[in-house]
C-alpha cells in the first residue's frame, strides 16, 4: 500500500499506502497532518495536552543525539523537568528571548549534541543557537511547550536522565514536534536538555484507519491498524531487525527493514515476501524483497495474530527493540552510529497503541455532519478549475483531536504532490470545521466519481487516527468504493 503522506519523518498518517506524522511522527508523516500550514481556527487558550505525543514537525527540524546509554536505577526526582519546559517555552517567546541571558542556552546540557543533515553541533551554546535559528526559520516565536511525562528514568555514575517527547503548541493552534524520545539530564544547576536517545532518531507510532462510504444508503466500513517504523537511512546501514518480547518471554522478530536501492532514500523500507502490492512482511532476512522507497508502514494482521503484536507492545511498555546491522543478512553489528554509540540496539518507544480487534470500531472516530457529507457527494469540478469546500464534523468531545483535512479524487494518486490530491489544510487541535481550497489539475470530476475526504488526528492516548469518508455513486450500493481508481 503506497503511503499518501510522508512529508517528513513525523508524518502521522500513512494513507492507503498506509493504505495512505512530520518523515514528518516527525518526520514521518501531511502539511495538514504533519503540522504547519494555515488553519481556520484560533489557537486554544489552554496548552494542556495528554502526555501522548502529537507527531508534527518541520522536516528541517534539527536532530539531537546523546552519546551513551544509561543504566537502570531506582526512583529519581523528576519534579524539576517542568521548570525546564517552562524555561524553553520562555526562550521561544522571541528571537531576543531565545538568544539572551537565561534563554535557550541556559536550558541545554553541557554535553548537548545536535546533528542536521549537513552540520553537527556540540555544546550548550552551539545547540541553542541552532534551535533558535530553526524557530526563526519556521516562524515559531510565541510557541509554548506542552507538558510531557518523563519515562524510562535511569542513573549512570551518579547522573540521572529521563526520556521525554517534547511538543510545541504553535501560535496558529497546530502542534510541532521539537524532539522525539529526547533525553534530559540533571546537572548541578537542574534538569537540562541533552538530546535524542538513539543516534538515528528512529521514529515509531501506531495508527488506525477507518474507511466509510457515505453515499450507498448502507454504512460500509473497513478498518486497518498498523505501525509506522521510520528508521533513517545511513551510510553502511544495510539491515535493521525489529523485535518484541512474546508471550513466552522470548525476543521474537516483528519485521526487517532494508535500504531501497536508489536515489533519494531517506528511510529503510519494510522487507516483504515479494515486491508485489500488499505483500506481507518477510520473517527471514535472507528471503524477501523491497516494494518501494521509504516503505515504513507495517500493517498488522486482522484478528488474533494482530492482537498478539499489540499485547507484545504492552508487555514491552509500549516499545520495540531495533538492532542495526552492516550486512543484508542482519548478522554484523553496524558501528556507524553518530557520537560513538556503544551498542547497535535501541529500545524505541512507539507513540500510541494499536487497538485490539474488538475495540477498533469503538475508537472516537469523527463523523461528518449531514450537510458536509451531502456537499462531498455533490462536488463536481472541471479540469483546472478551483473551488472551496466547507466541511464539518463531530467527535472532538469523544476524544478525537484533529490535525489535518485532505480531499483526494484518486486514491492511487493521493500522495503529496500527486494530482489526485486537490486540497488539504492543517487544523487546530479543537477544530470541528474547515474550508478547503481545491484545485483540480486533472480530468473533470463529476458528482458520481470517486472522492475521499480524510481527517487525520489522534485520540487521547496518542494513537494516530485516519478517518476516510468515500463517495462513489457509480459503484453498487452496499459495496466499498474501489481502490486505485
Amino acid at each position: 500500500m503506497p503511503a499518501r503522506c510522508f512529508r517528513s519523518p513525523n508524518c502521522p498518517a500513512p494513507r492507503r499506502a498506509l493504505p495512505a506524522l512530520a518523515l514528518s511522527l516527525a518526520a514521518s508523516l501531511m502539511l495538514a497532518a504533519c503540522g504547519g500550514g494555515s488553519t481556520d481556527e484560533p489557537a486554544p487558550a489552554s496548552t494542556t495536552l495528554s502526555p501522548a505525543p502529537v507527531l508534527s514537525v518541520s522536516a528541517a527540524a534539527p536532530r539531537m543525539t546523546i552519546q551513551a546509554a544509561a543504566t537502570t536505577a531506582g526512583t529519581i526526582d523528576t519534579s524539576g523537568i517542568d521548570t525546564l519546559f517552562k524555561q524553553i517555552s520562555s526562550a521561544f517567546a522571541s528571537a531576543a528571548a531565545c538568544a539572551g541571558p537565561g534563554g535557550m542556552a541556559a536550558a541545554m546540557a553541557t554535553q548537548a549534541h545536535l546533528d542536521t543533515p549537513s552540520t553537527s553541533f556540540k555544546g550548550a551554546a552551539p545547540v541553542a543557537a541552532a534551535l533558535c535559528a530553526w524557530a526563526a526559520d519556521d516562524r515559531l516565536w510565541g510557541a509554548t511547550l506542552n507538558p510531557a511525562t518523563p519515562t524510562r528514568c535511569s542513573q549512570r555514575e551518579g547522573v540521572a536522565s529521563c526520556r521525554v517527547n517534547v511538543d510545541l503548541l504553535a501560535s496558529d493552534g497546530t502542534t510541532r514536534r521539537l524532539g522525539r524520545q529526547l533525553a534530559v539530564t540533571r546537572e548541578s544547576s537542574g534538569w537540562k536538555l541533552l538530546g535524542h536517545v538513539d543516534p538515528l532518531n528512529i521514529n515509531a507510532f501506531a495508527s488506525a484507519q477507518r474507511e466509510r462510504r457515505l453515499d450507498s444508503g448502507i454504512t460500509v466500513d473497513r478498518y486497518q491498524r498498523g505501525l509506522v517504523l521510520a528508521i533513517p537511512a545511513a551510510r553502511g546501514l544495510a539491515c535493521a531487525r525489529v523485535t518484541q518480547t512474546d508471550a513466552g518471554g522470548q525476543r521474537s522478530t516483528l519485521a526487517f527493514f532494508k535500504p531501497y536501492d536508489g536515489l533519494g532514500v531517506q528511510r529503510l523500507s519494510l522487507w516483504r515476501t515479494s515486491a508485489s502490492a500488499d505483500a506481507p512482511r518477510s520473517m527471514t532476512a535472507s528471503n524477501g524483497d523491497l516494494r518501494i522507497v521509504d516503505d515504513v508502514y507495517l500493517a498488522l494482521p486482522d484478528g488474533s495474530a494482530g492482537d498478539a503484536i499489540v499485547n507484545n507492545l504492552v508487555r514491552d511498555s509500549g516499545s520495540v527493540r531495533v538492532a542495526l546491522f552492516a550486512d543484508a543478512g542482519c548478522s554484523t553489528p553496524w558501528a556507524g552510529a553518530a557520537g560513538g554509540a556503544t551498542s547497535n540496539e535501541f529500545d524505541v518507544t512507539v507513540d500510541g497503541l494499536p487497538p485490539l480487534t474488538a475495540t477498533l470500531a469503538a475508537q472516537p472516530w469523527p463523523q461528518l455532519t449531514g450537510a458536509a457529507a451531502l456537499d462531498l457527494r455533490r462536488l463536481g469540478l472541471n479540469s483546472l478549475a478551483s473551488a472551496t469546500l466547507k466541511s464539518a464534523w463531530t467527535g472532538t468531545a469523544a476524544g478525537f483531536r484533529p490535525e489535518s483535512a485532505m480531499l483526494c479524487v484518486d486514491d492511487a494518486h493521493c500522495a503529496e504532490g500527486d494530482n489526485g490530491r486537490i486540497g488539504e489544510r492543517a487544523l487546530a487541535r479543537n477544530a470541528s470545521v474547515t474550508t478547503l481550497t481545491l484545485k483540480n489539475r486533472r480530468d473533470p470530476v463529476v458528482p458520481a466519481d470517486f472522492k475521499l475526504m480524510s481527517l487525520t488526528g489522534r485520540n487521547s492516548a496518542g494513537l494516530v487516527m485516519l478517518a476516510d469518508f468515500h463517495t462513489c455513486a457509480s459503484t453498487t450500493a452496499g459495496q466499498p468504493c474501489p481502490k486505485g481508481l
